[in-house]
């Protein structure tokens, strides 16, 4: 009997970590175009050298770019516009975008990428 019910128990935790698992990377949005849209924009000495953190801001989608892991440029995309939210993003693009409105900065884009 004991071994009956270890295998159950077995076989029902294995089966909640295979569900969990698989919800949870099908629940996951891809920013990949979101991703290339800035890369498109990055002067050619940071293509491909940043890494990404995205996140939901304000009806928008707050972007942070890492280099060695440390925040850099912080971008935010809202209404297929691409705007910068500190001087490091303004500086890593090639043709000069627009700032964000206020109350988006590089602080409020780093909060939400990172919780």
């Amino acid at each position: 009997m004991k071994k009956i019910t270890y295998s159950v128990s077995v076989i029902l935790i294995l089966t909640l970590f295979t569900y969990c698992t698989n919800s949870t990377s099908e629940s996951k949005p891809n920013y990949k175009s979101e991703i290339a849209r800035i890369e498109n924009l990055l002067v050619s000495n940071y293509k491909g050298k940043l890494t990404f953190k995205v996140d939901s801001l304000e009806g928008g989608l707050a972007i942070m770019g890492y280099t060695s892991g440390t925040p850099q440029a912080a971008f935010w995309i809202k209404d297929n516009t691409v705007y910068a939210a500190n001087g490091t993003a303004m500086a890593l693009t090639r043709n000069p975008i627009e700032y964000t409105p206020i109350g988006i900065d590089f602080d409020s884009v780093l909060k939400v990428v990172e919780d």
